[in-house]
């Protein structure tokens, strides 16, 4: 009786130890699981506030384009609040070409052009590059007698040269 005992007794001692492991696991789950449970609360906290600021900034956005849009609405121009929109308005816009001319004007002196100039231009037309590394208008004639200096000055050779034409 005594070995059975024994045996019953090594056996309780076996499965003791199976559940001690076993509730050590599990504090060990439960601690896990509580570090995911307050980093995703944390996470979504931070992200409900940065949605909230985002809204805000969104809202100032709108509001502020509407004002630029009525402003443009009473240009003296006229109504160029398609300008806005419109990624080429700028360069149709009366104002862009104005304010190209005038810069002409300043840096060149003044130039009177009569109606032979005109008639000479022909077949002709301007080219306009745009620089994004200068921040600089390249103007050419079709024709090429500029255009080739401004495009050796433009520094061809990278596929990515930030150069608009």
């Amino acid at each position: 009786m005594f070995g059975l005992n024994f045996i019953v007794l090594v056996c309780l001692c076996v499965l003791g130890v199976i559940n001690l492991i076993g509730i050590y696991r599990n504090h060990k789950k439960e601690q896990e699981n509580r570090f995911i449970a307050d980093y995703l609360q944390d996470l979504t906290t931070k992200s409900y506030q940065e949605i909230t600021k985002n809204k805000k900034m969104v809202e100032k956005a709108k509001s502020e384009v509407e004002a630029a849009s009525e402003l443009l609405k009473n240009s003296p121009y006229g109504d160029m609040s398609g300008v806005a929109t419109d990624p080429m308005g700028d360069f149709e816009s009366p104002m862009m070409l104005s304010t190209i001319l005038s810069v002409l004007v300043k840096k060149y002196g003044g130039a009177r052009l009569g109606l032979d100039d005109f008639l000479a231009i022909g077949e002709e037309y301007v080219t306009v590059y745009v620089d994004m590394n200068t921040k600089e208008l390249i103007l050419a004639l079709s024709s090429g007698s500029l255009e080739a200096d401004a495009l050796s000055a433009l520094k061809y050779g990278s596929p990515d040269d930030n150069t608009f034409h």
